[in-house]
């Protein structure tokens, strides 16, 4: 394992488009996942989510299909401002396919 990777898991490069809302909010706003491990996601929203620090997560792999429809939800432990969107570093707590 390289000292830049020391994940016990790896995190895997892996773009497609999610639906992503916080908390008891139930609308649906779109975003794209970055990259994702059995444990996290990185995703990139046009919104500063605030204070909400919880985000449930319907992964839509599109057309591709090179993974499987998740829904997941997950802890935000960190947020990244770069231009004009935020990228999201979440911790998933619960995943389940479709």
């Amino acid at each position: 394992m390289s000292d830049t990777e020391k994940r016990i898991f790896p995190r895997s490069d892996m773009q497609c488009p999610v639906l992503y809302h916080y908390g008891d909010n139930q609308t649906w706003k779109v975003g794209k996942m970055l990259n994702f491990s059995a444990t996290g996601m990185l995703l990139l929203i046009n919104e500063e989510p605030g204070e909400e620090n919880i985000i449930n997560i319907h992964v839509k792999p599109g057309s591709k299909k090179v993974i499987p429809e998740i829904t997941a939800t997950g802890e935000i432990i960190r947020v990244d401002k770069t231009h004009d969107e935020f990228i999201l570093a979440c911790r998933l707590t619960n995943v389940a396919r479709g």
